[in-house]
């Protein structure tokens, strides 16, 4: 499988620690007072710091828990808290590990956030938004992140595949949204 899940790749800490806090945020309304996000933070710098193998703490640690405070502030308003308001009659699922036979071989991953619209007379989805966050890219230019873009849609597209498949939703049923946290930008 070419993953080790114990291992300390090259994504980096306060990467994590933004995931694990959008993890647990089903709605907007999750984030929306300070006492909540200091709460899900506290949390989420728990998974965190097992999943990187190390403590977040001391001053580098205090200082990436207030950058991610402020983060999260900024998504409970604007275009982010607005991608974070799903529609009624709709589960959202987070971190939703997958993995489905292509032609190159098998393709496994984690979606970030899957939002299935239910018909409440079928009890069954008729519709999906696939939901990936992305954190930095704050100073790259526009062509760099054009190309990052494309990387992130190509990426979506493979989970399109699997939710299809896992869901029975034909593609023009799926849409795909990268959310760019630290640029406060939503991409459909």
């Amino acid at each position: 499988w070419g993953f080790d899940p114990f291992g300390d790749d090259d994504i980096a800490v306060r990467g994590v620690l933004v995931h694990e806090c959008f993890r647990e945020v089903r709605s907007a309304d999750a984030i929306a007072t300070e006492a909540q996000r200091a709460a899900l933070l506290e949390r989420a710098r728990r998974r965190a710091a097992v999943e990187k193998c190390r403590p977040i703490d001391g001053e580098r640690g205090r200082r990436m828990l207030e950058d991610v405070a402020g983060l999260l502030a900024r998504c409970a308003a604007g275009p982010v808290a607005a991608a974070l308001r799903p529609a009624a009659s709709t589960l959202v699922f987070t971190e939703l590990p997958f993995v489905r036979e292509s032609p190159e071989g098998l393709v496994h991953g984690r979606i970030d956030r899957l939002e299935l619209l239910v018909d409440a007379a079928e009890a069954s989805p008729v519709a999906a938004v696939i939901v990936d966050y992305k954190t930095g890219a704050t100073g790259v230019s526009a062509g760099q992140l054009a190309e990052k873009r494309r990387v992130y849609l190509e990426q979506l597209e493979g989970y399109a595949a699997a939710v299809g498949e896992m869901y029975r939703l034909p593609r023009s049923q799926i849409r795909l949204r990268l959310v760019f946290v630290d640029r406060g930008e939503v991409l459909e």
